[in-house]
């Protein structure tokens, strides 16, 4: 489970997992307000997420969802305000990251790990042949 969350969380911009960490570490003790502020929190990162990513120069549709994709497969894995004010278990949201993980790494391969394009070109450097 620890791979598949690290590998999806590799796709999430870092300032955005840690806006999310951060206000869930903010409001974690405040009962009344805690699962509410942790779920429009996510909402609004999730809206500001493709602007974010156009800011840094990222254009491509297919990446700025697949983007999209791992944060909310990432929020569902590890915030559990969002399990208990929904009744998901939380296998659910484990499931659902692992199920993302493969899904990115087949549409986006060069961002999820390697691409056999990327060991054709490494191996052609090299001299050697794929």
């Amino acid at each position: 489970m620890k791979q598949h969350l690290e590998r999806v969380a590799q796709l999430i911009p870092a300032e955005v997992v840690a806006a999310h960490l951060a206000i869930q570490g903010l409001v974690y003790n405040q009962i009344t307000i805690r699962d509410l502020a942790i779920e429009l929190s996510a909402g609004v990162l999730l809206v500001l997420l493709p602007f974010y990513l156009r800011a840094r120069g990222v254009t491509a549709t297919k990446q700025i969802v697949l983007t999209m994709g791992s944060f909310v497969a990432w929020v569902l894995a590890v915030s559990l305000p969002v399990h208990q004010r929904s009744g998901l278990d939380p296998l659910w949201g484990s499931i659902v990251l692992i199920l993302w993980s493969v899904v990115a790494a087949v549409a986006a391969p060069k961002a999820a790990g390697s691409s056999p394009d990327a060991d054709d070109e490494a191996a052609s450097e090299r001299g050697q042949e794929g």
